[in-house]
């Protein structure tokens, strides 16, 4: 399938999916809101078998104990590349990003951390500055009562019969590095140096 028509499936099927009356059915609970909408969010809408693409609670190894991470996906069918924390609609999911950057910091290979609350979906990958835990930010985020064509378009990118984690993964890094550019370039705007202040001036040709 070409990307077009990836993009116009996606809509579709968002567009056909009730998940309003799948929000009120979750409630405050977890179970339900992973069976009621993040695998059909993953089943339905990007493409994902639940036989060949992924486990539930799937043990990763934390120091000397043993957890368990509500869904992992294995795209090659080996370890996995992707883990999935589910909460309920209810919770702010903001409060659970240590508990994900732990499942990842223990594990190597995991590419991405999808953090959801079967509403909001936000992707992360890991730090520039450490590749060991995931950047603080997602990279990526979309939501079910709030969403536009290019946040449609950016979801293609992990449909499944054409996910390409390199490219995700490059995307990321640039979308990471535009961030920290401008916060940066904010920051000196606002308190512009004595040698910052003279560039802008011989730019300007030396002139008042």
């Amino acid at each position: 399938m070409e990307k077009k028509q990836i993009v116009q499936k996606i809509k579709k099927d968002l567009s056909n999916w009730n998940f309003n009356k799948a929000i009120d059915a979750s409630g405050s609970n977890e179970t339900n809101t992973r069976n009621f909408l993040i695998e059909p969010f993953f089943n339905r809408i990007l493409g994902y078998n639940p036989i060949d693409d992924y486990l539930h609670e799937y043990s990763v190894k934390i120091g000397e104990s043993i957890k368990k991470v509500d869904m992992a996906i294995a795209l090659s069918g080996g370890k996995p590349d992707i883990l999935i924390e589910c909460k309920p609609t209810s919770r702010d999911t903001a409060k659970d990003f240590g508990q994900l950057n732990e499942y990842c910091l223990y594990n190597k290979e995991v590419k991405i951390g999808v953090l959801t609350n079967g509403v909001v979906y936000k992707f992360y990958s890991r730090s520039e500055d450490s590749n060991e835990i995931l950047h603080k930010d997602p990279f990526f985020q979309f939501d079910l009562t709030s969403y536009d064509d290019l946040d449609i378009e950016n979801l293609s990118n992990f449909f499944r019969k054409t996910i390409s984690l390199s490219e995700i993964l490059e995307n990321a890094s640039e979308s990471y590095f535009i961030e920290n550019f401008n916060k940066a370039l904010l920051n000196v705007l606002s308190e512009p140096s004595e040698d910052f202040i003279k560039l802008i001036y011989r730019k300007m040709g030396g002139k008042r």
